[in-house]
């Protein structure tokens, strides 16, 4: 075997692996904010973004579920908003849709605590109340419909809802019909679909030295200050298969280290899947 050939070889297998098959919901997923219709541990997860999320479909949704196990990271994309967007460059099934979930300012709430193991066993993160409370519409572009506007908790179209899990932390389940994609037929297309999340990055507050001396090292904003970010987010990269559930900022000895990992969360961070819808029902 010539060297030329067993380099083909390798890199058409690393091409292949790259793309997953979306997971097969046969009876779809009813779209409330939870995990009960999802696998878990859920089968992806990105480390800069800090996102842990999977992807389903029957024959006439499409599924996603996003959620952030670490607290400061899940912040990060509450406060300074982030993108979901699907592209497929397939000639016949050609589109490129995105849904925006705007930043929404995010004052320090007393008396929420810390959100350690104790505090955790609360009915609901009230960050996240006040978050859903505030939250009212995401920003549609490029769908079939040419939808624009797209309210929380809409029962027909396009779906989306937001909860939370047993540790509290933030969920956004989605459900999208193949319809908003592709020209309506009676079989799915086995296209490769680019998923492309995008995460803001927060504005550095005016205080401190710039680096997130802002923030306590116990996770969140002890500041008075609202914090809230803005414009697109740069490249990054993705995972696969790990299942993670990831955990929270780390607290090691190196304080030098914690400073990093807060500054982080002033960049914008991103990651791109691909995927084909599964068709074996």
């Amino acid at each position: 075997m010539s060297v030329l050939f067993f380099v083909a070889i390798v890199f058409q297998l690393n091409a292949q692996s790259d793309v997953s098959v979306s997971v097969l919901k046969p009876k779809g997923i009813i779209i409330d904010g939870k995990l009960t219709d999802w696998d878990r541990p859920l089968n992806f997860y990105e480390e800069k973004t800090g996102i842990n999320y999977a992807i389903g479909n029957d024959k006439e949704n499409l599924y996603l579920v996003f959620t952030w196990p670490d607290e400061m990271k899940m912040r990060r994309a509450m406060s300074a908003g982030w993108m979901v967007q699907l592209i497929s460059k397939e000639k016949k099934n050609k589109f490129k849709v995105s849904l925006t979930v705007p930043g929404i300012r995010m004052n320090w709430i007393e008396g929420s605590g810390d959100f350690g193991p104790m505090s955790k066993r609360v009915v609901e993160n009230p960050i996240i109340s006040y978050y859903k409370s505030q939250l009212s519409a995401l920003e549609a572009n490029g769908f079939k419909s040419h939808l624009r506007e797209l309210n929380l908790n809409e029962t027909k179209g396009i779906r989306i809802a937001i909860g939370a899990d047993s540790l509290q932390h933030i969920i956004y389940e989605m459900a999208i019909p193949l319809s908003e994609l592709y020209v309506q037929n009676s079989t799915i297309p086995a296209e490769v679909i680019v998923l492309n999340v995008n995460v803001n990055g927060m504005e550095r507050p005016s205080f401190g030295n710039g680096s997130g001396e802002g923030f306590s090292e116990r996770g969140g904003d002890r500041s008075r200050a609202a914090i809230s970010g803005g414009g697109r987010s740069g490249s990054g990269r993705s995972g696969f298969g790990s299942g993670r559930s990831g955990g929270g900022m780390s607290r090691g000895n190196n304080r030098g280290n914690g400073i990093s990992e807060r500054g982080s969360l002033f960049e914008k961070a991103s990651f791109r899947q691909k995927f084909t819808l599964a068709a074996n029902f």
